[in-house]
């Protein structure tokens, strides 16, 4: 199955479906839910291809530029402490953590999430109706619930309280609903999740490859339950995962990136991107030297390194993984070196050599992959023991022997995490999880759910006087007066 192939099977649906009533969410009106009919629930949702071509249409979403195309990292990278901005004021609120509530960018990351929100409930909402295969019938509306989960909890990790839409309204504005509460957010989740794993099929084959699968749902579960501290919970489940048998860790760091290698056996999720029809900006974008970067098709240096930050300043630079992440000199294509301004360090993960344009990088970015799984699990599990087990050293240690690139099965002594507190195992593995998942749309999660954000970024000269979550958009304050301006964040 060619990526083209997989890009056309999520495309088209889409696109039929889109031309039946016009798709988009207007800026001005934030939460009126899409009528996925897009035409009524009598004359559209009938058949088991209907359904199929609904739940596509849900998996589109992540491909827009205001999502994993490109601006979901801009709201995720941007204001953690690993990354900083050669770009105008726009960008640099974001870094400086100082900006308002009418900034542009956390409208359209605000605007995405609810889309998708919208089309995974008119899939909830209208597949059960359609005479189909039970199976399949059971596993697409699973699919729509993990997609609604992984945007509510994105919402609550970035918003806070938000408003919760749970089903498509034919003909009337949702654009009223009130905040919901945080722990009502998380119930949601959790019961989605949970719904989820259960309908999901453990492996895809075929046209399905790159759709989600129970280990995907386990995995978000085992997360959500990490950010809510329900430490045995979080363990249990991502010990699901790992004894699944169904993922591994590669042996190389690089193998995981690797445009021949997509859908690999570290992969639980990602988003399939072909390059044409659709791509994304991370490789041009975390590149610098212009056409002559071997690893994009023009290095424009938005996403840089901060100098100051953990990555450059403590990284060890023996290490194998690191050394693929960041970089301040590459072999240009001319064959001359491309030494980076020392300013503005390079990204190197996302290494797409035969991108066609800045905005067309085929590389699937991850959300998530097996080192989460064992990280999620050596973390919970020794706040659950009070002290790391054998097992919890274990599963860190994997993640650390391959980043050096040895055998991720095989203890080394020179490398192992042993006696250690429980304070000192749980710094080294959120040190292990920003090291492993840079520029994977992680790090500013974990800062938040450690109480870190702030001071971790403030650490490194940043001014971060704006509160601890994005504001809600000023468009959705002015159209929704269940919230209104009094319902704002603090800090805005």
């Amino acid at each position: 199955m060619t990526m083209k192939k997989i890009q056309t099977c999520f495309r088209l649906p889409f696109l039929v479906l889109g031309l039946l009533s016009g798709f988009l969410v207007s800026c001005h009106d934030q939460l009126k839910e899409e009528v996925f009919s897009f035409v009524g629930a009598t004359n559209y949702w009938k058949t088991e291809a209907d359904a199929t071509a609904g739940v596509l249409g849900a998996y589109e979403s992540f491909l827009s530029s205001d999502y994993f195309g490109r601006f979901y990292f801009e709201l995720t990278e941007m204001p953690a402490d690993f990354t900083t901005i050669n770009r105008n004021d726009t960008y640099q609120q974001l870094d400086r953590w100082d900006l308002l509530a009418n900034h542009p960018f956390i409208l359209q990351c605000w605007n995405i999430m609810y889309q998708q929100i919208s089309r995974a409930n008119g899939v909830i909402q209208n597949v059960p109706n359609i005479t189909m295969d039970a199976t399949k019938q059971k596993s697409i509306i699973a699919e729509a619930k993990f997609i609604r989960a992984f945007d509510f909890f994105n919402i609550v990790r970035l918003w806070g309280a938000a408003p919760m839409p749970l089903k498509v309204v034919e003909g009337v504005s949702t654009n009223q609903l009130p905040r919901s509460s945080v722990d009502s957010l998380y119930l949601q989740i959790e019961k989605d999740l949970k719904e989820a794993e259960v309908d999901l099929p453990v492996t895809r084959t075929g046209a399905e490859v790159g759709r989600v699968t129970s280990g995907a749902a386990k995995t978000l579960l085992a997360w959500v339950y990490l950010t809510q501290k329900k430490w045995t919970l979080a363990s249990a489940k991502a010990q699901e995962v790992i004894a699944s048998n169904q993922y591994r860790l590669l042996p190389k760091f690089d193998d995981v990136f690797s445009v021949s290698n997509k859908n690999n056996a570290e992969t639980i999720f990602s988003i399939q991107f072909d390059g044409t029809t659709r791509g994304h900006a991370l490789s041009s974008y975390s590149n610098f030297g212009g056409t002559n970067n071997p690893y994009c098709f023009q290095g424009v240096n938005v996403y840089s390194v901060d100098p100051k930050s953990d990555i450059w300043t403590k990284w060890d630079v023996n290490e194998y993984r690191r050394n693929y992440t960041v970089y301040s000199s590459v072999r240009g294509k001319n064959g001359n070196t491309i030494t980076v301004d020392a300013n503005f360090p390079s990204f190197g993960k996302y290494r797409c050599p035969a991108e066609i344009g800045i905005n067309n990088s085929f590389i699937n970015p991850p959300v998530l992959r097996y080192p989460d799984a064992l990280l999620i699990f050596a973390e919970a599990e020794a706040q659950a023991k009070g002290s790391p087990t054998a097992a919890a050293y274990d599963a860190i240690n994997q993640v650390r022997r391959r980043a050096y690139n040895l055998p991720s099965n095989t203890p080394d002594a020179t490398v192992d995490l042993k006696n250690l507190s429980l304070q000192e195992f749980t710094d080294a593995v959120i040190q292990e999880r920003g090291y492993e998942f840079v520029m994977e749309c992680h790090r500013i999660y974990d800062l938040l759910r450690t109480g870190t954000f702030k001071t971790k970024i403030q650490a490194i000269g940043k001014s971060a006087p704006r509160g601890n979550l994005y504001p809600i958009p000023q468009s959705e304050l002015d159209a929704n007066t269940r919230i209104g301006i009094n319902g704002q964040n603090p800090g805005y």
